[in-house]
């Protein structure tokens, strides 16, 4: 059986340890834990992709450019 996972869900699984995650009115928000800064972003995918950049960002590594759609 497959089982979907709600994209709030997903992100919070995800970076729920340094994140606090929401969405409200269509926009989708993060703040890191240690920061008051917010993120927001039009849809989760976006928020994710900021996520991960501020992530990697703040820890001096550089993250994986994002998976490319092939052309058909």
């Amino acid at each position: 059986m497959l089982h979907c996972m709600d994209p709030l869900d997903e992100l919070i699984w995800h970076w729920g340890m340094a994140y606090r995650i929401w969405s409200a009115k269509g926009i989708w928000y993060a703040r890191r834990k240690d920061q008051d800064e917010v993120m927001q972003a039009e849809g989760p995918e976006s928020l994710s992709f900021m996520i991960r950049d501020d992530y990697f960002r703040r820890s001096g590594q550089v993250a994986p450019p994002p998976p490319q759609e092939e052309e058909p």
